[in-house]
């Protein structure tokens, strides 16, 4: 199905983690292109130490908190 998203293989994510992954992500989009590529590379490192199933559910956390969805109209 289009739009269904599961995380049955995800692990909880605390708060700490879900800041530490927000702040990687918008670094990611810094103007200074030393600032993004090393926030890449640290969102890498986050993607192998917590895994994808976590990543995506923190990522699905942050477009909810941030309303962009792709499920909402």
């Amino acid at each position: 199905m289009t739009g269904v998203v599961t995380f049955a293989h995800a692990h909880p994510f605390t708060q700490a983690e879900l800041d530490d992954f927000e702040q990687a992500i918008l670094a990611c989009q810094n103007r200074n292109r030393l600032v993004a590529e090393l926030a890449k590379t640290s969102l890498g490192a986050m993607v192998q130490h917590h895994g994808v199933a976590k990543c995506n559910l923190m990522m699905h956390a942050l477009n909810h908190k941030h309303g962009t969805e792709d499920t909402q109209q």
